[in-house]
Order: C-alpha cells, then structure tokens, then sequence
C-alpha cells in the first residue's frame, strides 16, 4: 500500500498573498511618497497660485474692512470698542481677530429702545399695505412677507391668517375697478373653496396665489394705475378707522385727565354763564318792579286834563299858565 503525499497547498497560498501584500504597499508608496508627482514644478506657476489666492484674500479683506467702517461710521465707537479693540482698550485688533457677527450682536444690544408707537406704525403701515397691480400678485406677496420680515425684529409675527387677509382685501378692492375685472371669476372660486372664517395657512395661500396668477396672465398689467391712485383711497378707507384706533389709543388715554379738566372747565363756564344769565333776569325784574311803581306812582297823581293841544302834544304834567292879559 503506497501512500500519496499531496502538494504542500497552504505555503503556496500563504506565498502568494505576501506578493499581493508587497504589491499593494508598493502602489501606496507610489501614490504618497516621494515619487509622487507636484501639480505645480515651475516657480513661475507657484507664483501665479499665490497670486490667485492673495486677489480672493485681499477682496476678502477688503469687503471685511468695508463693513466694519461702515458700522462704526453708524453706530460709533462707544459700541463697537469692545469687539475692536484689545482687552487695554487702545490697540486696535487685527482684522481675523474679530468676527463680523459678535460686532454686529453688540451694536444690536447697544441699540436704542424703539418707541412702541413706532413699532405699533410699523403695524398699521403693513396691515394698509395697498398692492401695486402693475406687477403680478406673486411680486406683491413677496414685498409683504419682506415687510413682515422685518416686523418680526421688533418682536410681532404676523401670521398667515392676516396675510390671507390683507390679499383678499385688496383683491375685492381691485376686481370693482375696471382694470382688475379679471379678479371677479378668481375671487368667485375662492369664495366657494374658504368659507369667510376659514384659518388660512401656507398651502390656502399659495391656492389663492395659483388662482390670482391665472387672472394676472390675462389682464394686461399696465392699464392698472399707481397704487396711491384708483384703488388706494378706497383700501385706505377700509383701514382708516382701524389706523386711528391704534395710533390714537395713547391720546386717547392721556388725554382722559385733559377731557375731566376740560369738563370741569366748562362746568364753571356753564355755571357762570347760568350766574351771569341770572343776574340779567334779576336785573330785568328790577326794572319791571322799578317801572311799575312809577306807574302806581303816576296813577297816583291826579290827571291834569289839557284844553291846549300843544300841551297835550308835549305831554306836560303841569297845569297849564292861565293867560294874564295886557293892559
């Protein structure tokens, strides 16, 4: 019985994968090492690389710059020391040694406080907001979310219920005038689809704007008039009353104080008037009292009857001279 020996497998197996190994770290060494090739060889090219990269740094630098005077030149000094300077507070810092946001935060927080009536104007001005119907709705909507936008900085969201709102409200206004009849069959369907207390969100409001842009593609934008003629005056007047409240609700209540001296003024004066009217009738009654008893008086006294027509055409109240004849 001869026993068969069988080729040592595992050595050949185990030799080829050292030569893959060895062929693999060859082509790492090639592609990191020294051998491999610079993109740029020539000094001339390296020269034109840094040059490249200094024009994006210094327009960089520069727009960098530029604001930063510019928000010194508005806000002054006194603010932006404490982003610009060391912590000394002479020397200057350099310009990576600060950021564009921290100055801009501590302007923000150094900010006077703005009055709440003009925040409450800003209110009113967005909530009259009239669109130009020269331009298509889209743009329009587009200008009162950028107005809302910054309304938002103050601290008041408005959201998309009254933005629905002042849309509607100016289409209404737009499809009872000649040039925006395109409006009617539109401002129809969405009366139809959102009933008048229907909550509006993003997706009814680009509904209503898909419905407006098929009456802006057939209308022809020009004969529309600027938005301080036409249409305006009558969207000004939806909101007059509106206005009024809200910017005269601080008169009014400081006025309550000056309407109570008011109405005490003319209490007194009403009161005076009522003393001064009484003394006119006591006076009256003095006279009437006064000429009735000259007339008790003059009835008291004997009545003279006068033959003489001139006196009785002088009313005396003598007797008349008897006649004494001459010799």
């Amino acid at each position: 019985m001869q026993l068969q020996h069988s080729p040592p497998q595992h050595k050949m197996c185990s030799h080829t994968t050292n030569k893959e190994q060895q062929q693999s770290m060859h082509k790492t060494q090639n592609l990191v090492g020294p051998n491999v090739v610079p993109l740029i060889t020539d000094r001339t090219e390296a020269q034109d690389q840094a040059d490249r990269l200094n024009m994006q740094n210094q327009a960089v630098i520069g727009a960098k710059e530029g604001t930063t005077e510019a928000i010194v030149l508005q806000f002054g000094r006194d603010v932006t020391d404490s982003v610009l300077k060391t912590a000394n507070g002479v020397d200057l810092k350099g310009i990576d040694e600060y950021h564009l946001y921290d100055l801009v935060q501590v302007c923000i927080q150094g900010a006077d406080r703005p009055a709440t009536g003009d925040i409450l104007g800003h209110l009113v001005q967005i909530i009259s907001t009239r669109f130009d119907f020269r331009k298509k709705i889209i743009n329009n909507v587009e200008a009162l979310r950028a107005k809302t936008a910054r309304l938002s900085t103050y601290g008041v969201n408005m959201d998309d219920t009254q933005i629905a709102l002042i849309i509607l409200a100016n289409i209404e206004v737009a499809a009872t005038q000649e040039y925006g009849s395109e409006f009617k069959t539109a401002l129809q369907t969405i009366r139809r689809r959102y009933n008048y207390s229907h909550v509006h969100t993003a997706a009814s409001i680009a509904a209503i704007i898909t419905e407006l842009a098929a009456a802006d593609a057939v209308r022809q934008l020009k004969d529309a008039p600027a938005p301080s003629k036409g249409f305006a005056n009558a969207v000004a007047d939806q909101y007059s009353t509106f206005a009024q409240l809200l910017q005269g609700a601080a008169t009014y209540i400081d006025s309550d104080d000056d309407e109570g001296t008011a109405a005490a003024a003319s209490d007194d004066d009403r009161s005076a008037a009522s003393s001064r009217r009484g003394r006119k009738k006591d006076k009256k009654k003095d006279k009437k009292k006064s000429s009735k008893k000259d007339k008790s008086r003059s009835r008291s006294r004997p009545k003279i009857k006068h033959k003489c027509p001139h006196c009785k055409a002088q009313k005396r109240g003598s007797e008349h001279p008897k006649h004494i004849p001459f010799d």
